[in-house]
Parts: structure tokens; C-alpha cells; sequence
């Protein structure tokens, strides 16, 4: 019972996540940044089905706490891409370059927050046992956006960005 109860508040603050974006950015720019959220989410569930961690609610009150987090990257990405647009860059130039500009600045944030929760999910004794299946969580989400950050968000920039519609929204600015 709690475990659902839990899913549900899990699916309710992703839809809240993307209510939030479709508000604050363009159609197009939030429509990537949303794609993110379940697919990091999803691939780090099936990272901790392999690994044999629960899907019980120590782990989904990770999924809820980390959710903010998980778009984090891909929104940079995001952002960095449309610069690059609306600096006359083609789209695989934007997409390529504007990716590549902010990959290692988002491995290193990304790894510094690893760094502080999985040392913590392997420790020993007691303290280990009550935040193992907390941390690793946590860990393998943040991991799994920064991969979807850098893989898939670049390729649906290239197909749903308008460089020549960026270009002039930077003009008129």
C-alpha cells in the first residue's frame, strides 16, 4: 500500500516537473527536457534490477527526492545547444559543439554528487544497511541523466530544434 502510494506521488511530481517546464520554456525545448525525466528514471530502474536493489520506498523516495536533479543536466544541454543556434550555428553544429562545450563540466558536477552518495551506500554496518538502497539509487539516477543528457537530448534537439526560428528569437532580443 505504501508502495503506491509512493508510484503515485512519484508519477504526480514528474507531472508536475513537466507542467512546470511546458510553462517555462518553448513547446519544443520542454517536450526534450520532459523526455529525459522518464527515461532516466526508467533507465535506472532496470540498473537497479540488475544490481538486485528493491523497488520499495526507501528507493522510490529517492526517485522523488532526486527528480529536480535528473532534468538538471539535460536542461543545460538544452540551453547550450539553443546558444549555439541562436548564434547562427546549423543544427548538428548547435547539437555537437553546444554538447560537447558542456559535457565535461556535467561529468564532474555529476560525479561530485555521486561522490558524496555512493561512498555512503557502500559503507558497512548499520549506517550502510539503512542508506544502501537510498544512495545507489540516487547514484545510478544521476548517472542515468547525465547519459541521457548527453546522448539523446543532442538527438532531439537535431530534430525538433528550428535554428533559423532560435536565430531570429535572439535578434529580437
Amino acid at each position: 500500500d505504501s508502495v503506491s502510494s509512493f508510484v503515485r506521488d512519484l508519477f504526480v511530481s514528474i507531472v508536475v516537473v513537466i507542467l512546470v517546464m511546458m510553462v517555462l520554456f518553448p513547446f519544443r525545448s520542454a517536450l526534450v527536457a520532459a523526455t529525459s525525466i522518464p527515461i532516466s528514471v526508467f533507465i535506472s530502474i532496470g540498473v537497479m534490477y540488475a544490481c538486485g536493489i528493491p523497488l520499495n520506498t526507501v528507493t522510490l523516495a529517492a526517485l522523488i527526492v532526486v527528480l529536480g536533479m535528473i532534468v538538471d543536466n539535460s536542461i543545460i544541454v538544452l540551453e547550450n545547444i539553443y546558444r549555439w543556434a541562436s548564434e547562427g550555428h546549423d543544427r548538428m553544429t548547435s547539437c555537437v559543439e553546444g554538447t560537447k562545450e558542456v559535457t565535461l563540466s556535467l561529468t564532474a558536477s555529476t560525479l561530485t554528487t555521486v561522490a558524496v552518495f555512493l561512498p555512503l551506500g557502500l559503507t558497512g554496518g548499520i549506517a550502510g544497511q539503512i542508506f544502501k538502497d537510498f544512495c545507489l539509487t540516487i547514484a545510478f539516477l544521476i548517472l542515468g541523466s547525465l547519459a541521457v543528457a548527453v546522448t539523446l537530448v543532442p538527438l532531439l534537439c537535431y530534430f525538433l530544434l528550428d535554428e533559423s526560428k532560435v536565430h531570429l528569437d535572439a535578434l529580437q532580443r
